[in-house]
């Protein structure tokens, strides 16, 4: 089982994501966490012992709220396109205790001249539409719909396995 954390921006929409693109997975969350109304797809859990319980044990935790008891063995960092946002979020991938995965969210990286510094080189980047992303009506993520999507989730969960294993 591993347990991946988020952080920064759109922790919810890349949680709600990752979880869907790999089978076996579940959301530990806020009993408040908006997409919980949208979701009819993805196991949600809000109590971590329920988590521990379960038999077979999930592949994937998507941990969307911080709780001193849950330690994530990789966080994922999204990042918006802004440059002060980006240095920010490299100076945090220095100082980072754990594994962590940087997702640049909202950004076209076709035909777009790299504005950012050439040490930044996030695992995913993803454009960004907010009705897609949170479209109340469809009750599944991005991954279960699109399979562009899906793709990219599924690169950035070997990325995950990749950097846990170290």
């Amino acid at each position: 089982m591993k347990i991946v954390g988020f952080a920064g921006f759109a922790k919810s929409f890349l949680a709600w994501n990752l979880a869907g693109a790999v089978e076996s997975s579940v959301i530990y969350a806020d009993p408040r966490a908006p997409y919980r109304v949208w979701n009819r797809h993805i196991r949600i859990y809000e109590h971590w012992l329920d988590v521990k319980r379960l038999q077979p044990s999930p592949a994937l935790v998507c941990v969307d709220h911080e709780e001193s008891d849950v330690t994530p063995e990789v966080v994922v960092y999204g990042v918006t396109p802004d440059l002060a946002r980006v240095q920010a979020a490299m100076r945090t991938l220095q100082q980072a205790s754990r594994p962590t995965v940087l997702v640049l969210v909202g950004y076209e990286d076709t035909g777009v001249p790299w504005i950012f510094p050439a040490e930044f080189r996030p695992t995913l980047i993803l454009p960004w539409d907010m009705r897609q992303a949170t479209c109340a009506l469809v009750g599944a993520p991005l991954t279960r719909r699109d399979p562009a999507w899906r793709v990219k989730f599924e690169t950035l969960w070997r990325e995950i396995q990749h950097v846990a294993s170290m």
